[in-house]
């Protein structure tokens, strides 16, 4: 009697040995499989120690990275340690992923090329082992198949949002991926499945930062071994009843959605411990706001540690940041201490109070160079230097429901802001310097929904009762009524807040159109060269450099002969670093204030339409690069440039990001894996910009060409365009008005959607020919 064949499961991705990969690496060792496990670092060995100790069967296979060739490496070592015929590999499950947690403007091309790498170009190499090893595989007879891989997703796979642009854009794809090998191997009996994970997991790093509450309530947070439990339910599926995507999350969760951030507040200048810094420190935390205190180290002063101290004992959450001046230096090394205590997106700094001040109170004579120094260093610059941490800290928030805004920022000021007087020189220059930044701050970033105050400290704030004898209501301020005023400006909603915003009128600028992708001047991107340069827009021309071709340079011509205004910019690539140059080629040519750049077109994808073994590495590569990070690069650079612009007061827009897409945006198919994976991709980023952006008045449009309708969040326009595009009609000679679709007809809609008035952004529009079938 033959020897039963042992059946092996491969796991891609162990993290620290506590999350899903992990636990479905001991699951399937109890169920009987051998375990093969690939991941970086040393937890490999330490969960097959853990699995074999146990009396399972499992081996390590560490890689340096998650390239094509080291995944092809781990791939032919498991086929030499688990040989056929006493060995067949049944079941793979790629859990890598690349995570990226950032503001769209502070992603790098690293950023952008390291979550393209582990999350989708790992994901094919993975899948590609995978697939070649199961169609070597008999069908096994309890469930009709070959081999199941399985790929662990995230809600950033259907869903991008602040922050995930990047992260989203891998999910996105690797979901892509997984549809298009679903519909191209399931004829062959290989079962393809992805998984949501839509909720927080019970692993180390989340035991590390979460409450005992939380990893006790299992309401609120999955369990590893449930994942691994519905890993395990869907290699036995039954061939007749295949789940291609199943969606994992807690009872208690809320669908697709994030937890709620906890409200930090950030104070610096506490004094004594009595005065205003502290009542706010006191007065948040009684209010539900987690507190940082910045405070200055000074010989046999705890009043900062004594501060922290009391909000925890009374049941708040306090931690204290030292620095040994108010320099730049000083005040950026704090905040960063800070952000890593209360890191995101557990946590969210929503108001920053600056309540130091240095006094000089002398005749104006009497006045040093060191007495002014010091005034301005700790009064203005120390106040600039702050500022500029809380902005770029309140810059990547979610706008905060109902009041409207990102972050609060508030200045504690005085009399001196106010008017000079004797002896007050060098404090009033430096106050009234203070007052002036705050005024500044208010109307640069009011716009962007963050909240900038001051507040005037007229009259003497009573100190310590203990050894302030003068002090009564009638004559001195309490500094605890001052915090509850600074309390009330924090949560003022955004339609009546106390600073004035004033709104600079400008001269109308001309409006500029940056369209990249042009193909052979017949398509799209010409299409929309041409109607917005008709329409008033100058134009803006970015195309390839290809032998023998000047589309770019001869639609720039035509245009100009037509009376319109164009000029062509042409690249060898869509790289980070050429797309950057070429934006700045643009700004020189289309200078502000003569011109505003007010929308653009990314209308680059070129395809590869292969089935998945034949996809080579540099396919995968080139898919993504010219498809998502380029997309990455090129958006960058168009909203940089919006955010420069007042808002337009006939669509109250700063600018229009209009994305080309394609049917594989929405559906991966047999053939388009690579390209697929590159549009979900492209499609991810657009929805994350969308969200990202549309609250500080830029639209993000995204264009499906052919394919049916899409539902996705308002502020990111989604145009489904069905059937086949009008090329050059003098060779194209099946084309009616009946069953291909218009080029000049697509661009009218581009135009349309830059110029809707923000109060009806288009959610969804549809384009096709009359006869074309829905």
């Amino acid at each position: 009697m033959a020897a039963q064949v042992k059946r092996v499961l491969v796991v891609a991705g162990l993290g620290n040995g506590s999350g899903t990969g992990a636990a479905t690496a001991r699951l399937f060792a109890k169920q009987g499989y051998t375990v093969a496990l690939i991941a970086r670092g040393d937890s490999t060995k330490a969960i097959a120690d853990e699995i074999n100790g146990a009396g399972g069967q499992a081996t390590p296979f560490p890689v340096p990275s998650y390239s094509h060739d080291d995944l092809t490496a781990a791939w032919t070592a498991i086929h030499a340690a688990f040989p056929k015929p006493s060995y067949i590999i049944r079941v793979a499950l790629f859990n890598a992923a690349g995570f990226v947690w950032k503001p769209f403007l502070e992603l790098t091309p690293e950023d952008v090329q390291g979550s393209l790498q582990t999350n989708v170009a790992a994901a094919f190499s993975f899948a590609r082992g995978a697939i070649q090893t199961f169609k070597q595989n008999d069908i096994e007879e309890s469930n009709g198949k070959r081999g199941t891989l399985l790929f662990t997703g995230a809600t950033a796979s259907i869903r991008g949002n602040v922050l995930t642009s990047a992260f989203a854009a891998g999910k996105f794809g690797v979901r892509a991926l997984s549809q298009s090998l679903a519909k191209e191997f399931g004829k062959e009996n290989i079962h393809v499945a992805h998984s949501i994970i839509d909720g927080g997991i019970l692993m180390n790093l989340q035991r590390a930062r979460q409450s005992q509450e939380w990893i006790a309530n299992e309401n609120v947070r999955l369990n590893p071994e449930s994942i691994a439990n519905a890993y395990l339910y869907l290699v036995n599926q039954d061939r007749s009843a295949w789940t291609w995507e199943i969606d994992l999350r807690p009872a208690h969760e809320k669908w697709m959605t994030s937890p709620t951030s906890k409200p930090v507040l950030v104070v610096a200048g506490i004094g004594d411990g009595f005065g205003t810094g502290a009542a706010t420190a006191r007065t948040f935390a009684k209010n539900g706001y987690s507190v940082a205190i910045i405070g200055r180290e000074r010989p046999g002063s705890k009043s900062g540690s004594s501060l922290a101290e009391e909000i925890k004992q009374k049941g708040g959450h306090a931690a204290l940041f030292t620095i040994p001046s108010y320099s730049h230096e000083d005040i950026a090394s704090a905040w960063s201490a800070i952000h890593s205590h209360f890191a995101k997106p557990e946590y969210t700094i929503r108001a920053a109070v600056f309540n130091t001040g240095h006094e000089v109170f002398k005749r104006f004579l009497d006045v040093t160079p060191g007495d002014v120094q010091a005034s301005l260093q700790v009064n203005v610059a120390g106040a600039f230097a702050f500022s500029r941490e809380a902005i770029l800290s309140f810059k990547a928030n979610d706008i905060e429901e109902p009041i409207g805004r990102r972050g609060a920022l508030i200045f504690t000021g005085a009399t001196a802001g106010l008017r000079g007087n004797i002896t007050t020189s060098a404090f009033a220059a430096s106050k009234f310097g203070v007052r002036a930044l705050a005024q500044s701050l208010a109307k640069e970033f009011g716009k962007e929904n963050i909240h900038v105050a001051y507040a005037i400290i007229d009259g003497v704030i009573q100190l310590d009762p203990n050894t302030d004898k003068h002090s009564t209501q009638d004559t001195r301020l309490d500094p605890d009524s001052i915090a509850e005023a600074y309390l009330f400006l924090a949560n003022q909603h955004r339609s009546a807040w106390t600073w004035e915003l004033d709104q600079m009128a400008t001269r109308a600028a001309k409006r500029v159109l940056v369209v990249a992708g042009i193909g052979n001047g017949v398509g799209t991107g010409a299409a929309t060269a041409r109607l917005f340069a008709k329409s008033g827009y100058s134009v803006a021309i970015v195309g390839r450099e290809r032998p023998g071709s000047k589309s770019a340079q001869n639609l720039a011509e035509e245009i100009n002969e037509g009376g319109g205004q164009a000029a062509s910019f042409t690249t060898s690539s869509y790289s980070h670093e050429e797309i950057k140059s070429l934006w700045s080629s643009i700004h020189s040519r289309y200078p502000k204030p003569e011109y505003d750049i007010s929308a653009a077109v990314f209308n680059v994808g070129p395809g590869s339409f292969k089935k998945f073994l034949d996809i080579t590495p540099e396919d995968v590569q080139n898919s993504l690069q010219n498809n998502v990070a380029a997309a990455f690069a090129f958006s960058r650079e168009a909203i940089l440039s919006f955010k420069q612009n007042d808002i337009e007061e006939t669509n109250g827009s700063k600018g229009a990001l209009i994305f080309t897409g394609a049917t594989a945006g929405i559906r991966g198919n047999v053939g388009t894996s690579a390209f697929a994976a590159g549009k979900f991709g492209v499609r991810a980023l657009a929805q994350s910009l969308a969200k990202e952006f549309g609250k500080e008045n830029i639209h993000v449009a995204y264009a499906i060409i052919d394919g049916g309708s899409c539902h996705i969040q308002t502020c990111c326009s989604i145009l489904t365009i069905s059937a086949v595009i009008q090329l050059d009609p003098t060779v194209d000679k099946s084309t009616t008005a009946d069953t291909r679709l218009d080029p000049d007809s697509i661009a009218s809609t581009y135009l349309f959607l830059a110029n809707q008035d923000r109060s009806a952004w288009t959610a969804e529009i549809d384009l096709r020919p009359a006869h074309e079938k829905w």
